[in-house]
């Protein structure tokens, strides 16, 4: 087994102190490409993911994974999300995980709240408020709550907001397990 990592700083757009960081790990067979924190910066995530699939292709395998934290701060959390969301192939891998961090959550819970009828727990609300993501709703052209799954099948496609709520299942799952 050949460890090869590479970590990779974009700073296009991004504030100062902020990368965007690229991990390969190179099995016999299979490349895995890991990237996290992209927090809304859509421009240069798209630069980092060309850079990768094109790895991954010449590699002939490689498996995408994201850590989670796709938005909030950043300047297009809808980018981050759509490019998340895109098919692994599209970019030159054969698979792709996508988890879940912790800005994630808070939209899937909110709009699992706002999906069921119910106000969204004030805690959730307050921490995501903290966590920027107010200033994300704006971004995304949600002006009350109620729009915010319309507005995201209009951006994302039913199919990228299942994936996104597939996280959220499992989530659950893996926490009532505990």
């Amino acid at each position: 087994m050949t460890l090869n990592l590479t970590v990779t700083g974009v700073g296009s757009g991004m504030p100062s102190g902020l990368t965007a960081v690229a991990t390969t790990l190179c099995l016999p067979t299979l490349y895995f490409f890991v990237n996290g924190d992209v927090h809304g910066f859509a421009e240069p995530l798209e630069a980092v993911l060309y850079a990768m699939g094109e790895s991954a292709s010449k590699a002939g395998a490689g498996h995408l994974t994201f850590l989670g934290d796709l938005m909030d701060k950043g300047p297009d959390p809808a980018g981050a999300l759509r490019l998340a969301v895109t098919a692994a192939e599209q970019w030159g891998f054969t698979e792709k995980t996508l988890l879940t961090g912790n800005h994630d959550l808070f939209l899937l819970l909110i709009l699992d709240d706002v999906g069921m009828d119910i106000p969204p727990r004030p805690a959730f609300l307050e921490i995501a408020e903290l966590n920027g993501f107010l200033d994300t709703l704006d971004q995304l052209g949600v002006e009350d709550l109620p729009d915010l799954r319309p507005r995201l099948i209009e951006l994302l496609g039913e199919d990228g907001l299942a994936l996104l709520a597939e996280r959220l299942e499992r989530w659950s799952s893996e926490r009532t397990r505990k």
